[in-house]
């Protein structure tokens, strides 16, 4: 076992992970002092099935009776009508192109939209599309998190230095302690991105499904980094930070499957200024500028450049999600038109989302009768919206 000697002594070895001069052994908790300890990363797998369970009950008596009460639609669409040579092109081609719709339009005396749509309500019952109910659930339960925790993590962080100080953040490292509320705040921030990192393979699947997957690797990474490394401090704030956004999207969600466009239009006006104020003026001010270049001077290691780079790459997806938002926005106040840019399903060419749904069809098929409808290369549909439906474009989980 000489090897896996070697490879352990290689995996943590004092040099890459810390400081000059600083073991492990020194690291250690004392009956005075708790430092962060790696084993301690074990207990946010089991709490992730805590958490999943945890969500089964708030779904079931939570946000299944809520909205019943509003009245939101939990049927599924039936299949599309009957017709022999569509359902032969569809067999050969769920996605046909323009062309190829063109052709069948012909073929079938039915128009080019009628064709679309009929695809569109195909490629929907073939993926078992979810109801209304089961989306506003979903939604629910990630509002709840999300409120609940942002919550918690500004009572845990109220009175500690470093919420206001962005020095505090390296006074006395690597010999910083952890406080139990911090503790807990790690270990149920790290439990809820397992979960979300399993669960994303069987909620609903949207067009930035692999941004969202990278997006929680990078931060289950960081989390790691950070406990490992004992940058407990800053790894605090950048929790903190991006719990301040989430709840405010999933409540415009929410609002919208209600259907109160007006609330939902609001609140996700908010969502888009906290956004941006956080993820593109406060996470770099109070982040990156205390994180970049190394603040440690000639007690710099090998592994705090790796954990720069992982923060450095969460930046770059929120430059990416921020020209997202922008985008829609921009759109829906010059065009009046909206693009869904993060539908409900993965390959959102087949038009077969929540975002598509009106309050007069909710039953989830797409047949706005009088809004422009209008269709890319790739067979992306949009349909002529005002700005009041904004906050549906955008469902970033």
């Amino acid at each position: 076992m000489d090897w896996m000697r070697r490879l352990s002594e290689a995996l943590w070895s004092e040099q890459f992970w810390l400081p000059a001069n600083v073991t492990w052994e020194h690291l250690k908790s004392t009956s005075t002092k708790a430092y962060p300890d790696f084993y301690a990363l074990m207990y946010p797998i089991p709490l992730a099935v805590v958490i999943f369970l945890v969500r089964q009950l708030v779904e079931k008596f939570i946000y299944e009776p809520l909205g019943k009460s509003l009245n939101i639609p939990n049927r599924r669409p039936e299949p599309p009508k009957s017709n022999a040579q569509l359902e032969t092109a569809f067999q050969a081609s769920k996605h046909p192109s323009d062309a190829q719709i063109l052709a069948l339009a012909k073929r079938c005396d039915m128009s080019e939209r009628q064709v679309l749509r009929w695809f569109r309500h195909r490629n929907g019952i073939r993926k078992g599309q979810l109801t209304q109910l089961d989306k506003f659930k979903e939604t629910g339960w990630r509002f709840t998190f999300y409120l609940t925790i942002f919550l918690y993590g500004l009572w845990a962080l109220w009175d500690k230095p470093w919420l206001t100080d962005g020095n505090a953040y390296w006074k006395g490292y690597p010999f910083q302690t952890v406080s139990s509320d911090v503790w807990w705040y790690y270990m149920l921030e790290l439990g809820f991105y397992w979960s979300l990192l399993i669960s994303q393979f069987t909620d609903v699947k949207r067009k930035d499904f692999w941004e969202m997957f990278l997006h929680h690797i990078v931060t289950i990474s960081l989390m790691v980094f950070s406990w490992t490394d004992n940058t407990i401090r800053i790894g605090s704030m950048v929790l903190i930070i991006h719990d301040s956004v989430d709840f405010w999207l999933e409540g415009a969600k929410l609002a919208r499957y209600a259907k109160k466009t007006r609330l939902s239009a609001v609140v996700f006006a908010i969502f888009a200024t906290v956004w941006i104020f956080t993820r593109l003026g406060l996470y770099p001010y109070r982040i990156l500028s205390y994180s970049f270049p190394c603040p440690l001077g000639d007690l710099c290691f090998p592994a705090f450049h790796l954990y720069n780079a992982l923060l450095g790459s969460l930046q770059i997806l929120h430059v990416f999600w921020t020209f997202t938002i922008i985008r829609v926005i921009y759109r829906a106040l010059t065009t009046g038109e909206t693009e869904d840019v993060r539908s409900d399903t993965e390959e959102s060419d087949n038009g077969y989302s929540d975002t598509e749904v009106t309050p007069e069809h909710g039953d989830g098929i797409t047949s706005p009768p009088e809004k422009k409808i209008t269709s890319n290369g790739n067979g992306v549909v949009s349909t002529g919206r005002g700005s009041g439906d904004v906050a549906t474009e955008l469902n970033h989980s």
